[in-house]
């Protein structure tokens, strides 16, 4: 009797962290889409954008940060993650393996922090994030709206954002 009862305690409680995960989760997302509405028409946020966009077309050829484009596929995703004073900023750049080329990857994320510097924006390659195959059971595909997500919310995970919203931790991310 005793063993039953800690056992369903157990997988109670289990099972509710499971549920509290996926609800901040779905909170996080929630509120990153109401950001990403925000900083559509976002004239600060479409310049660092294009900023980045140069930036990027320069970069991608660096096999040591974005790999081979003959590997992977490349989308830069579409949230800026801005500090309060918005001298500083992260992008995303998403990467998948091209069909066929590299079974056991999911997908990867390069974080991309930007620095505004007398008015231009500057940026450095900085880490990565891997998501293998098989490892998130909850996505099958590995669409960039997918890989986005876990990005999104690995960035947001980090460090000790703010448990409610989609703020980031700024002295980790930009100490």
């Amino acid at each position: 009797m005793m063993k039953k009862l800690v056992s369903t305690f157990i997988s109670l409680f289990f099972f509710s962290c499971r549920f509290i995960g996926d609800v901040a989760f779905e909170m996080k997302e929630q509120c990153i889409d109401e950001k990403l509405i925000d900083q559509k028409h976002s004239l600060g946020i479409i310049k660092i954008k294009k900023s980045f966009e140069d930036t990027f077309q320069i970069w991608r050829k660096d096999f040591e940060i974005f790999g081979s484009d003959k590997y992977m596929e490349h989308y830069v995703d579409d949230i800026v993650f801005l500090n309060r004073d918005s001298s500083k900023c992260i992008l995303l750049v998403l990467k998948r393996a091209r069909e066929g080329q590299i079974s056991h990857v999911f997908g990867t994320a390069r974080v991309i922090k930007g620095m505004m510097n007398n008015g231009i924006w500057n940026f450095f390659a900085s880490q990565e994030f891997l998501y293998e195959r098989d490892f998130f059971k909850k996505y099958q595909n590995n669409s960039f709206g997918t890989i986005s997500k876990l990005a999104r919310y690995s960035v947001l995970k980090i460090g000790n954002p703010p448990k409610l919203g989609c703020e980031i931790d700024e002295s980790y991310w930009f100490k």
